[in-house]
C-alpha cells in the first residue's frame, strides 16, 4: 500500500469537506433575470434563491462544506426560495414568518443591470426575531461555525441585534465569522467588545 503524505492544502480542503456551517441569512429571496442567451440571443429567464447568506451558503457548499442556512421564510417566495435551497445542496433552517420574503427582476439583455421591479421581505416583529435567534442559537451550537451577513438599506429588524448573536454565540464555543458593513458590524464591533 502506497503512502501518501497530505500536504497542508489537502488537509486543509480535508477538514473543510467534513466541516459543517451555519449561515445566518436574515433576507433570503428570490432573484429573476432575463438574459440574451449566448446561441441565438433568445431571451434565456434565470430564477434562483438570492441574497447575500444564499450567495456565501452557495460558495460555502462548493467547497464541501455540509451548509445550513438560517433565515426568516414566508408566502409563496419563500417557499420556493427553500426549494430552491434545497436543489443547491443547502438544508434550510425555515423560521415562519407573516410576511412574504422578497424578489427582484433584473434585465440583463442590453450588457447592464436594469432592475425592473422588487418588492422587499417585511419587518419581521419581536416574535419573529426571537424565533429566528432561536433557530441560529441551536444550529449555531450543533454546526459549530456561524458565518453572520449582512442587512439591505430596508432593516428586517434592528441591527443592533448582530452584537447580541456574537456575544450568545461566543459564550457557548460558537466560532464566528461576518461578512457584514454598516450598522450590523458596528453592532458585531460593540458585542465583541462587551
Amino acid at each position: 500500500m502506497k503512502n501518501t503524505r497530505l500536504s497542508d492544502d489537502d488537509r486543509t480542503l480535508e477538514h473543510a469537506s467534513s466541516s459543517n456551517l451555519c449561515v445566518f441569512a436574515p433576507w433570503p429571496l428570490i432573484a429573476v433575470a432575463i438574459e440574451a442567451s449566448p446561441e441565438d440571443g433568445s431571451d434565456d429567464i434565470v430564477v434562483r434563491a438570492g441574497g447575500q447568506g444564499v450567495w456565501v451558503a452557495r460558495m460555502a457548499a462548493s467547497f464541501g462544506a455540509r451548509v445550513t442556512l438560517v433565515g426568516p421564510f414566508g408566502g409563496k417566495i419563500g417557499r420556493a426560495a427553500a426549494v430552491m435551497l434545497h436543489d443547491d445542496g443547502i438544508a434550510a433552517r425555515s423560521v415562519d414568518v407573516a410576511g412574504s420574503n422578497g424578489a427582484y427582476i433584473h434585465d440583463r439583455r442590453g450588457g447592464e443591470r436594469a432592475q425592473i421591479a422588487e418588492m422587499q421581505l417585511a419587518r419581521l416583529d419581536r416574535h419573529e426575531v426571537d424565533n429566528l435567534l432561536d433557530a441560529l442559537l441551536t444550529e449555531g451550537m450543533r454546526c459549530g461555525t456561524v458565518a453572520l451577513t449582512g442587512l439591505p438599506d430596508g432593516e428586517v429588524f434592528d441591527p443592533a441585534l448582530y452584537g447580541t448573536v456574537v456575544r450568545d454565540r461566543a459564550a457557548n464555543g460558537v466560532e464566528i465569522i461576518a461578512d457584514v458593513a454598516g450598522a450590523p458590524l458596528k453592532a458585531i464591533d460593540q458585542g465583541i467588545g462587551s
